[in-house]
């Protein structure tokens, strides 16, 4: 627990690989997989305003900005850290 938030790393499944901040995208930084190692890897969750936790804000440790999609017209979207905001783009299902 640091600042009164639980972090912790998103490691995918298939690639033992995690979700970190990366290049800059469209002015923004992006995310991307990379191997784990330091603080540049740790999220928070943050439930929605009513405190569901099946649909969360994810806010990276490194950056304090909060992962949202860029929406374009292309099959492959992207996703960038953003200011930290409230707008339900900030916010994603998520499910066991």
């Amino acid at each position: 627990m640091r600042g009164g938030y639980l972090w912790f790393r998103m490691r995918n499944a298939k690639s033992n690989l995690c979700a970190a901040p990366g290049r800059i995208v469209d002015g923004l930084p992006s995310v991307v997989s990379k191997d784990c190692s330091t603080n540049g890897f740790l999220w928070r969750a943050e439930p929605d305003r009513e405190g569901d936790w099946r649909t969360v804000k994810f806010v990276s440790y490194a950056t304090r900005n909060a992962i949202r999609p860029v929406y374009g017209t292309g099959p492959n979207e992207f996703v960038v850290l953003a200011d930290d905001g409230y707008s339900p783009n900030y916010y994603w299902s998520v499910s066991r």
